[in-house]
């Protein structure tokens, strides 16, 4: 060891023997050796020795800075664990055998000294409070309602639905609608869209008629008045029809289209069997605000729509957000 670990270590006597400090020193080549820090240790102890051997394992690793990790022992039963920094290796065998005097003294733990060498900076563990911190950070950033969302929570509906409507064409009419609902609590707001197939209609005796089509554009809005394992909802709403008409069997036939709005009230029933899917159907009185009469030039009606009717549906609906 150099002339300054003398300097700190001190000249004074020491009944410390090298039974008293077994000592494990993994460092560079260029360090002093395990014997010159027992040494050091060995030396600086002042007084009787603990009656237990202590037993340490000290492990320098060089980066930025040279670092020991040093553990210690008694009985075989850990007792301490520290970690010090310094400029060189030198610097730092001497605060590790300020440290191990210190700890062969009688009741010491391994601590570090009141004064150590100024190149030596020791690194503690971080507090418990440092650690816990981001744990409370966590904890309030998580969502306070975990609750999974049950199917009267979502706030869209996507549905589709078989359809009819016994109002707008000659007969009954088959076909598929589709709607889109937003659903703000108990209220219900939905455009919807329905498509007819076709049908063939006469002008009396004639053989002259039209292949009438049928599209429904909609909107509605609904209250639900009951929610539990059914949801019961009456609506009201507005309804653009139109109606195209190819004409057939004439001299001369013609293309021909009508449109016209019709005012709906009715129900609507929703059972939900999952928290995303819902069984619905739909029932409506149809009120045509205007009734266009379609015709074979020269042959007579072939079709006017009712003044008063019904449209339904039926299928499922999909909730989502």
């Amino acid at each position: 060891m150099t002339s300054a670990v003398v300097c700190v270590l001190g000249l004074a006597s020491s009944r410390a023997s090298a039974d008293d400090l077994r000592l494990a020193w993994d460092a560079p080549k260029e360090c002093p050796s395990a014997d010159d820090v027992r040494a050091a240790a060995l030396k600086s102890a002042k007084g009787e020795a603990a009656s237990e051997t202590l037993e340490a394992d000290a492990r320098v690793e060089r980066g930025e800075r040279w670092r020991v990790t040093l553990r210690t022992r008694r009985a075989g039963v850990a007792s301490a664990e520290r970690q010090l920094e310094a400029a060189s290796c030198e610097a730092l065998a001497e605060a590790t055998a300020v440290i191990l005097a210190l700890a062969l003294m009688p009741g010491a733990g391994v601590e570090e000294p009141a004064t150590e060498p100024a190149t030596t900076a020791a690194r503690a563990a971080p507090a418990p409070a440092a650690v816990e911190a981001p744990a409370r950070e966590r904890a309030a950033e998580a969502p306070k309602d975990e609750r999974p969302k049950g199917p009267y929570d979502h706030a869209l509906g996507l549905g589709a639905s078989l359809a009819t409507d016994g109002t707008t064409l000659p007969a009954v009419a088959a076909g598929g609608a589709a709607a889109l609902a937003w659903t703000p609590g108990p209220a219900r707001l939905e455009v919807s869209g329905s498509y007819f197939v076709a049908q063939s209609e006469t002008a009396g005796g004639s053989a002259a008629g039209a292949a009438l089509t049928l599209v429904v554009l909609g909107a509605r809005g609904c209250w639900a008045l009951a929610r539990g394992p059914v949801e019961l909802s009456p609506c009201l709403g507005v309804d653009v029809h139109l109606v195209g008409a190819r004409g057939f069997g004439a001299a001369r036939n013609f293309d021909e289209s009508a449109r016209w709005a019709a005012g709906t009230g009715g129900a609507l029933l929703r059972v939900p069997v999952a928290p995303w899917l819902a069984l619905r159907a739909q029932a409506d009185a149809v009120v045509p605000l205007a009734r266009p009469r379609f015709v074979v030039e020269n042959e007579g009606t072939v079709h006017r729509p009712s003044a008063m009717g019904a449209r339904g549906t039926i299928g499922a609906e999909l909730l989502f957000l």
